[in-house]
Parts: C-alpha cells; structure tokens; sequence
C-alpha cells in the first residue's frame, strides 16, 4: 500500500487480543472496543500489566507442562517452551522489554509535543496548507480534464 514505508513488524492477518477466547473458541482481534489492546500511548507500566494478563496456553498449567507454540516466536524460545523448560511469565516478560522498547521512542515524541503546544499547532497547520495546495491543483486538474474550468 505504501511502498516507501518499510514495516516495523511482519504483516500478519490478525493481531489477536490480550484476552481469551470468545464462547465459541475463536480468539478475539486486538482492538480498543474490546478493551483488550495495547495502545501507542500506554505507558510501560500499563503494557506491562497488560501482557501479563495475557491469554496463554489453557492445556500448560505448570510451567514444567509442555506447550504449543506460535509460529512467531524464534527458535530457541520455541525449543525451551515446548521442552517445558521456560514459563509463560518468562516469555511475557521478554514480549514486555520487546513492546516497550518499541513504544518508548513514540512516548517520547508523544511527550515533546504535548509538552509543546505551539509546536503541534504549527505542525498541523502546516500539514493543512500542504493537504489545501494539494487538493487545489487535484482540483484545477480534474476541472481541465472535463473543460469545466472557468474561473
């Protein structure tokens, strides 16, 4: 869709939420109706209590009991869970580090501009006279197009 922008992470199909499955079995999609997402302006703290409420497999009980795995996570991780030799809370702890250190150089552009309000409202106004130019030349073009340009 935007081939100049390079993805953070892999395109997948659904994201699934922080909370289990529905009554029929299906995992829910992460979304904020649903309040079972992570948003981009939690802070860490509220990630971390999040993902450590995570849904997880309902068949591993210890952490000793083996488990299944998502194809997502990387080799070694994958080879210690299925062995029984991690715990689910090691691996959200890892999931953890890995969204916070993700979020926390959006948190800090989030700060600076809140904490900035002339700044923000300059950079609004500026993107709005570049959507204005823009449209008007979208505009005076598709009037050429049809001859229906007259004034």
């Amino acid at each position: 869709m935007f081939p100049h922008v390079k993805p953070l992470v892999g395109r997948i199909k659904r994201l699934v939420g922080i909370t289990g499955p529905d009554g029929n079995g299906n995992l829910l999609k992460m979304s904020k109706s649903l309040n079972n997402s992570i948003l981009l302006s939690d802070d860490a703290d509220t990630v971390s209590k999040k993902i450590m409420k995570m849904y997880t497999d309902p068949n591993r009980l210890r952490a000793t009991d083996p488990g299944t795995v998502d194809k997502s996570w990387v080799e070694d991780a994958k080879e210690q869970y299925r062995k029984g030799q991690t715990g689910d809370v090691v691996c959200k702890k890892k999931l953890v580090d890995v969204i916070n250190d993700l979020l926390e150089p959006i948190r800090q552009k989030r700060k600076h501009y809140e904490n900035n309000e002339d700044l923000l409202i300059n950079v609004l106004k500026q993107g709005s006279d570049k959507a204005n130019e823009v449209a008007e030349n979208t505009l005076k073009s598709v009037k050429e197009s049809v001859k229906q340009f007259y004034f």
